[in-house]
């Protein structure tokens, strides 16, 4: 602030008047931003199928047939009551009321998983399967923001008979990574791979392998009373909607190339900086270091002083500095003329050794 505020304006106005510059900026944005609010999603779902999977729903399944009497492998109360309700199938009936049939009913139970419910997991988690590898496809490349930045600028002009070129270039490059790591510090590659291995685990599980070949379902789901109030089976649920609603265009791309030359605010920023340098570079001639720069020298460092001190204690008042400043000077001006004292009464005790000594050798040679 102290170089800003003590530049020569006259000399400034005449840096820029005479001025003959020309300048290019180029500047390269290229951005790639993907939705990643699917890798949330299925994280937050993820214990919840995990729990459907690892406890399915069962039912027992009933399978009638009337067979011929002799392929008949059980006789059960249902066979029985099925005879009396169908008396064709009796073939014979003895005098002792023995009763022989031709056919039976023949009753097969056995426990499945074969539940709507369990079609509408079998479905969610081959479609879940398909989603996660589209998308990690998708944003292998992951998303990013990198710019190039440029410039060149070059002027000449004159003050007085001093001739002043300048060149400056300078150039800027950043790249940022887009994705936030979670809140066990992985990365996104490594929640999405996480993701992945245990979808596939929940497609090897006995549940899907025993639903392979069934009917899979499809939207809209039938909304049954496992799937509207069990708390697992709501969460997979949402996620089958979350999956259906998904916006497969999330690839956000920007690229921007920027190119100025005629901004004349720009040009004139660029002379003033161009000046201050100058002025620096002025400043260090043994022509300038005169007792006015030296002035500006010391008000400059009695001004940080001040400030610095200020900043460090905020509640003492104008007053109260004063005192302390004026105590300050006083201490160390004292100090300044006891050394001075010191270093004159030393120096004038040298010249009367220095003149006892000489006095000596004079007396000694005229003896």
């Amino acid at each position: 602030m102290n170089l800003v505020s003590n530049l020569d304006e006259n000399k400034l106005q005449e840096f820029i008047s005479k001025n003959n510059s020309k300048y290019k900026i180029e500047s390269d944005i290229h951005s790639i931003q993907f939705d990643y609010t699917w890798v949330d999603k299925i994280e937050e779902t993820i214990q919840y199928l995990d729990a459907i999977v690892r406890v399915p729903k069962k039912f027992l399944a009933q399978e009638e047939e009337i067979v011929p009497i002799e392929k008949a492998k059980k006789i059960s109360m249902e066979t029985i009551r099925h005879l009396a309700q169908h008396t064709n199938l009796i073939q014979d009936v003895t005098a002792d009321g023995t009763i022989t049939p031709s056919a039976v009913l023949n009753i097969h139970k056995e426990e499945t998983f074969d539940l709507y419910e369990n079609r509408f997991i079998y479905s969610l988690l081959n479609n879940l399967y398909m989603f996660v590898r589209q998308r990690k496809d998708a944003v292998k490349e992951g998303s990013f923001s990198k710019s190039k930045k440029k410039l060149e600028f070059n002027a000449h002009t004159k003050i007085n008979t001093e001739l002043i070129n300048i060149s400056l270039n300078l150039e800027s490059n950043s790249y940022e990574d887009l994705i936030n790591l979670d809140g066990q510090e992985l990365d996104m590659d490594t929640r999405i791979e996480r993701i992945e291995l245990i979808v596939q685990d929940f497609i090897k599980s006995p549940l899907m392998k025993s639903l392979i070949g069934t009917l899979p379902v499809r939207s809209p789901i039938r909304k049954t009373n496992t799937i509207l109030k069990n708390t697992n089976f709501k969460k997979a649920l949402e996620l089958w909607e979350f999956i259906e609603r998904y916006d497969y265009k999330d690839r956000k791309e920007v690229k921007e190339n920027l190119i100025i030359d005629s901004d004349k605010e720009i040009q004139l920023k660029y002379l003033l900086t161009s000046f201050i340098n100058y002025n620096i570079l002025s400043s260090l001639s043994p022509d300038n270091k005169d007792s006015d720069s030296e002035e500006k020298s010391n008000e400059y460092y009695l001004n940080k002083a001040i400030q610095d001190f200020i900043k460090e204690n905020k509640d003492i008042d104008a007053k109260e500095f004063k005192k302390m400043l004026s105590e300050f000077f006083d201490q160390y001006k004292q100090k300044k003329i006891k050394m001075q004292r010191t270093i004159y009464n030393e120096i004038c005790r040298c010249i009367k050794r220095h003149d006892n000594n000489i006095k000596k050798a004079i007396q000694t040679i005229r003896k």
